[in-house]
Protein backbone atom coordinates (compact mmCIF):
# COMPACT_ATOMS: atom_id res chain seq x y z
CA UNK A 1 0.00 0.00 0.00
CA UNK A 2 1.17 3.60 -1.00
CA UNK A 3 2.14 5.55 2.34
CA UNK A 4 -0.89 8.03 2.70
CA UNK A 5 0.04 11.48 1.63
CA UNK A 6 0.07 15.23 3.67
CA UNK A 7 -2.56 17.47 2.96
CA UNK A 8 0.14 19.84 0.89
CA UNK A 9 1.28 17.14 -1.37
CA UNK A 10 -3.09 16.23 -2.12
CA UNK A 11 -2.71 20.20 -4.38
CA UNK A 12 0.46 19.58 -6.61
CA UNK A 13 0.57 20.02 -9.90
CA UNK A 14 3.45 20.19 -12.54
CA UNK A 15 4.32 23.34 -14.13
CA UNK A 16 6.87 23.43 -17.02
CA UNK A 17 10.24 23.25 -15.26
CA UNK A 18 9.22 20.89 -13.22
CA UNK A 19 7.86 23.54 -10.85
CA UNK A 20 4.71 22.75 -8.69
CA UNK A 21 1.80 24.92 -7.70
CA UNK A 22 -1.12 25.17 -4.96
CA UNK A 23 -4.20 26.42 -5.16
CA UNK A 24 -4.42 30.34 -4.36
CA UNK A 25 -7.09 32.92 -4.09
CA UNK A 26 -10.26 32.40 -6.31
CA UNK A 27 -8.82 28.81 -6.76
CA UNK A 28 -6.23 29.71 -9.52
CA UNK A 29 -3.01 27.80 -9.00
CA UNK A 30 0.32 29.38 -8.17
CA UNK A 31 3.51 28.87 -8.87
CA UNK A 32 5.21 27.57 -5.76
CA UNK A 33 8.76 28.11 -6.63
CA UNK A 34 10.04 31.14 -9.52
CA UNK A 35 12.04 29.68 -12.17
CA UNK A 36 13.81 32.79 -14.47
CA UNK A 37 11.53 35.42 -12.48
CA UNK A 38 7.90 35.64 -13.91
CA UNK A 39 7.61 33.13 -16.67
CA UNK A 40 5.99 30.30 -14.82
CA UNK A 41 3.49 32.44 -13.60
CA UNK A 42 3.28 34.90 -16.70
CA UNK A 43 2.82 31.48 -18.98
CA UNK A 44 0.76 29.70 -16.32
CA UNK A 45 -2.39 32.06 -16.26
CA UNK A 46 -2.07 32.79 -20.08
CA UNK A 47 -2.69 28.86 -20.62
CA UNK A 48 -5.38 29.17 -18.07
CA UNK A 49 -7.06 31.80 -19.46
CA UNK A 50 -6.89 31.45 -22.99
CA UNK A 51 -10.56 30.48 -23.35
CA UNK A 52 -11.58 33.91 -22.28
CA UNK A 53 -9.82 35.89 -25.64
CA UNK A 54 -11.99 36.29 -28.74
CA UNK A 55 -9.08 34.47 -30.28
CA UNK A 56 -6.55 31.82 -29.38
CA UNK A 57 -2.93 33.07 -29.35
CA UNK A 58 -1.54 33.53 -33.15
CA UNK A 59 0.40 29.80 -33.11
CA UNK A 60 -2.65 28.23 -32.47
CA UNK A 61 -5.19 29.87 -34.76
CA UNK A 62 -6.03 28.43 -37.88
CA UNK A 63 -4.88 29.33 -41.37
CA UNK A 64 -7.33 31.01 -43.45
CA UNK A 65 -7.49 32.39 -46.86
CA UNK A 66 -6.98 36.39 -46.85
CA UNK A 67 -9.74 38.21 -45.92
CA UNK A 68 -11.46 35.35 -44.96
CA UNK A 69 -10.49 36.05 -40.87
CA UNK A 70 -13.13 36.09 -38.23
CA UNK A 71 -13.53 39.59 -37.36
CA UNK A 72 -15.64 41.29 -34.18
CA UNK A 73 -16.17 44.31 -36.72
CA UNK A 74 -19.63 44.00 -39.58
CA UNK A 75 -19.43 45.72 -42.76
CA UNK A 76 -22.56 47.52 -40.84
CA UNK A 77 -20.47 48.48 -37.72
CA UNK A 78 -17.85 50.30 -40.07
CA UNK A 79 -20.11 52.17 -42.30
CA UNK A 80 -22.59 53.48 -39.51
CA UNK A 81 -22.62 57.13 -39.20
CA UNK A 82 -20.52 57.46 -42.32
CA UNK A 83 -22.46 59.89 -44.77
CA UNK A 84 -20.82 61.24 -47.28
CA UNK A 85 -21.32 64.88 -48.49
CA UNK A 86 -21.12 66.08 -51.91
CA UNK A 87 -21.48 68.96 -54.31
CA UNK A 88 -22.16 72.04 -51.52
CA UNK A 89 -24.01 74.77 -53.37
CA UNK A 90 -25.86 77.97 -52.61
CA UNK A 91 -29.32 78.74 -53.06
CA UNK A 92 -29.73 82.19 -51.62
CA UNK A 93 -29.28 81.89 -47.70
CA UNK A 94 -29.80 78.27 -47.99
CA UNK A 95 -27.13 76.03 -48.21
CA UNK A 96 -27.73 72.19 -50.24
CA UNK A 97 -25.74 69.49 -50.64
CA UNK A 98 -25.81 65.94 -51.48
CA UNK A 99 -25.55 63.33 -48.92
CA UNK A 100 -24.92 59.39 -49.21
CA UNK A 101 -26.95 57.39 -46.93
CA UNK A 102 -25.78 54.19 -46.27
CA UNK A 103 -28.14 52.77 -43.49
CA UNK A 104 -30.75 53.49 -46.76
CA UNK A 105 -28.81 51.72 -49.35
CA UNK A 106 -26.48 53.92 -50.18
CA UNK A 107 -29.29 56.44 -51.65
CA UNK A 108 -28.03 59.65 -52.36
CA UNK A 109 -30.52 62.33 -50.70
CA UNK A 110 -30.39 66.22 -51.55
CA UNK A 111 -30.47 68.22 -48.10
CA UNK A 112 -31.49 71.74 -47.14
CA UNK A 113 -29.86 73.98 -44.42
CA UNK A 114 -31.74 77.19 -44.51
CA UNK A 115 -30.73 80.43 -42.88
CA UNK A 116 -32.02 79.65 -39.71
CA UNK A 117 -30.61 76.48 -39.53
CA UNK A 118 -32.96 74.06 -39.77
CA UNK A 119 -32.24 71.46 -42.23
CA UNK A 120 -34.52 69.52 -44.37
CA UNK A 121 -34.74 66.71 -46.96
CA UNK A 122 -35.74 67.64 -50.26
CA UNK A 123 -35.42 64.21 -52.13
CA UNK A 124 -38.47 61.93 -51.21
CA UNK A 125 -38.49 58.43 -49.91
CA UNK A 126 -38.12 56.06 -52.76
CA UNK A 127 -35.76 58.31 -54.83
CA UNK A 128 -32.49 58.33 -55.41
CA UNK A 129 -30.61 61.47 -56.71
CA UNK A 130 -27.66 60.53 -58.00
CA UNK A 131 -26.64 59.90 -61.73
CA UNK A 132 -24.93 56.69 -63.87
CA UNK A 133 -23.00 59.04 -66.47
CA UNK A 134 -19.81 58.64 -64.72
CA UNK A 135 -20.88 55.69 -62.87
CA UNK A 136 -19.65 57.57 -59.53
CA UNK A 137 -21.29 60.04 -59.56
CA UNK A 138 -20.97 63.65 -60.51
CA UNK A 139 -23.11 66.35 -61.31
CA UNK A 140 -26.92 64.75 -60.52
CA UNK A 141 -28.48 67.78 -59.09
CA UNK A 142 -28.96 71.63 -59.38
CA UNK A 143 -30.66 73.90 -57.10
CA UNK A 144 -31.99 77.36 -58.22
CA UNK A 145 -34.36 79.62 -56.86
CA UNK A 146 -35.61 77.15 -54.54
CA UNK A 147 -36.45 74.68 -57.97
CA UNK A 148 -34.19 71.43 -57.88
CA UNK A 149 -33.20 69.19 -60.90
CA UNK A 150 -32.16 65.90 -60.11
CA UNK A 151 -31.25 62.74 -62.11
CA UNK A 152 -32.76 59.28 -60.55
CA UNK A 153 -30.60 56.73 -59.78
CA UNK A 154 -33.47 53.81 -60.93
CA UNK A 155 -35.13 55.41 -64.32
CA UNK A 156 -32.19 57.93 -65.36
CA UNK A 157 -34.76 60.47 -65.82
CA UNK A 158 -34.11 64.42 -64.81
CA UNK A 159 -36.62 65.62 -61.92
CA UNK A 160 -38.20 68.91 -61.48
CA UNK A 161 -39.52 70.09 -57.89
CA UNK A 162 -40.07 73.30 -55.65
CA UNK A 163 -39.76 72.29 -52.26
CA UNK A 164 -43.21 72.05 -51.12
CA UNK A 165 -44.46 69.60 -54.29
CA UNK A 166 -43.64 66.48 -55.06
CA UNK A 167 -41.39 66.04 -57.80
CA UNK A 168 -42.32 65.45 -61.71
CA UNK A 169 -40.32 63.30 -64.41
CA UNK A 170 -39.69 65.99 -67.32
CA UNK A 171 -37.41 64.03 -69.42
CA UNK A 172 -38.69 60.61 -71.32
CA UNK A 173 -37.78 57.24 -70.06
CA UNK A 174 -34.68 55.75 -72.37
CA UNK A 175 -31.75 54.80 -71.79
CA UNK A 176 -30.07 58.20 -72.12
CA UNK A 177 -28.33 59.48 -68.99
CA UNK A 178 -28.23 62.95 -67.60
CA UNK A 179 -25.41 64.75 -65.52
CA UNK A 180 -23.42 67.62 -64.64
CA UNK A 181 -26.29 69.71 -63.74
CA UNK A 182 -25.16 73.50 -63.26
Amino acid sequence: MAPESSGADRHAAPFPCGVAAKPGPGGTREPAAWVRGSWVRKHTRAAQNHTQRPYAPAMNRPTVPYGAWPSPFSVEMAIAGSRGLRQPQFDGDDLCWLESRPEEGGRYVLVRRAADGSLSDLTPPGLNARTRVHEYGGGSCTVDDGVIVFSNFADNRLYRQTTKVQPEAFTPATELRYADLR
